[in-house]
This record gives structure tokens, C-alpha cells and sequence, in this order.
């Protein structure tokens, strides 16, 4: 049986998807943290038993949306 722990999804704004995810979804904000080393800003939701990881790459910003 395949069970699933979490979900990730690399943002280009941490600041702006985490209250959208809190604020429109609902998630709640269970840890954040940034690791200067990876140059990665991390950030695990939940809602219920459900986890959503946020990762925002410092080093290589998303490109903006043509």
C-alpha cells in the first residue's frame, strides 16, 4: 500500500504563499527555517493530518511568469 508523508512545491515568495496558504486554504504554519548552507527557505503546513512543504531556492530565484 503506497502511503504518502508529505507534499513539496518550490515557491518564488515564501512570505506571499505562506499567507496564501494559511489565509485562503486554511494550512496552518507548523515550522520554518532557512538553511544558509543549501541557501533554501523551508516551510511545513498542515491541515489535519495532511503536510505541505514549502521551498523557496534563494540561491536561483524562480523566473517570473511570461
Amino acid at each position: 500500500m503506497l502511503t504518502l508523508d508529505h507534499v513539496a512545491f518550490q515557491v518564488r515568495h515564501m512570505d506571499t504563499s505562506l499567507r496564501w496558504y494559511t489565509e485562503k486554504l486554511g494550512f496552518t504554519l507548523a515550522h520554518r527555517s532557512v538553511n544558509p548552507n543549501q541557501g533554501e527557505d523551508y516551510a511545513i503546513l498542515t491541515q489535519g493530518s495532511f503536510r505541505l512543504e514549502l521551498i523557496q531556492d534563494l540561491r536561483h530565484p524562480m523566473p517570473a511568469p511570461q
